[in-house]
């Protein structure tokens, strides 16, 4: 399994499926890529829905989205909220009732991203990935802000089920010819482009747990150079982790992620062992 770790306690089924063969092997990066990389791309690809451990009551996650604004699915039609999918991530907000009733819905939220008050974490960890490359001052790093979308996968179907979301992270993990087109990267001399996706991230009842992948592309041909997956967990006292602007979420997610970031470069070959 890689570095694919799971324990025994971990007893989500979305977790479980994760583990159902979905994820092919991973790929390091041949002596003769890591030679001819020079500049290199990061791009965040878009996050699925975060997963909640029904211990934890809706009348405590409501009040605490708006500035999170990531919510599981369960939370459809509640009062006083509206949810939607933007930016490629799921969002549960409070907006003024008449915003609610317009075709205005999105575009609201999405000047509540605007605004700085979302924390999406594809983007977060392409940070991440990009300050740790930096580090070694072996590549050049381009961080790209635009979050790559999977094609044909529609709103509804992105809150309809999380399999949607595994069907859609394991044909993108597994391909070997990216479904995404870099060409026009080569005409700013960029040699790799290196996606940064989430599998899986989720709130249990005193753990948190996170799953990373990373791919690096042939810009050119979109051949896929190397890829590794990492999915492990964090104890966590997750009562109040949404408190505060999820202040504690996002830090412990950012702290996990760090970690993960630095197993699957470690094992593409873009950061020493």
């Amino acid at each position: 399994m890689g570095y694919l770790k799971m324990k025994k306690f971990l007893l989500l089924p979305i977790i479980f499926l994760v583990l159902s063969g979905c994820y092919g092997a991973q790929k390091k990066m041949s002596p003769v890529s890591i030679r001819n990389i020079k500049t290199l791309a990061i791009v965040p690809i878009e996050s699925p829905p975060l997963v909640i451990d029904p211990f934890m009551s809706m009348d405590y996650i409501a009040p605490n989205s708006a500035y999170l604004i990531t919510a599981p699915s369960q939370s459809l039609q509640m009062v006083g909220y509206v949810s939607v999918i933007v930016s490629g991530i799921y969002l549960l907000a409070e907006l003024p009732e008449a915003t609610k009733r317009s075709a205005k819905v999105a575009e609201s939220i999405e000047n509540i991203l605007d605004r700085g008050g979302a924390w999406i974490p594809s983007i977060a960890f392409a940070r991440e990935t990009a300050k740790q490359i930096s580090a070694n001052e072996k590549y050049d790093v381009v961080l790209m802000q635009n979050v790559q979308k999977y094609p044909g996968l529609e709103n509804g179907e992105r809150t309809s089920s999380m399999r949607t979301w595994l069907k859609a992270t394991s044909n993108w993990y597994n391909e070997e010819i990216s479904q995404f087109s870099y060409k026009s990267f080569t005409d700013q001399n960029i040699d790799a482009v290196l996606e940064v996706g989430i599998y899986q991230y989720v709130i249990l009842k005193d753990r948190i747990a996170l799953g990373l992948i990373l791919k690096l592309v042939d810009p050119m041909t979109g051949h896929v150079l190397g890829r590794a997956r990492v999915f492990e967990e964090s104890l966590q006292k997750t009562k109040e982790i949404l408190d505060d602007n999820a202040y504690k979420f996002k830090e412990a997610f950012s702290n996990l992620g760090a970690e993960l970031i630095n197993k699957n470069l470690r094992y593409i070959g873009l950061t020493s062992e």
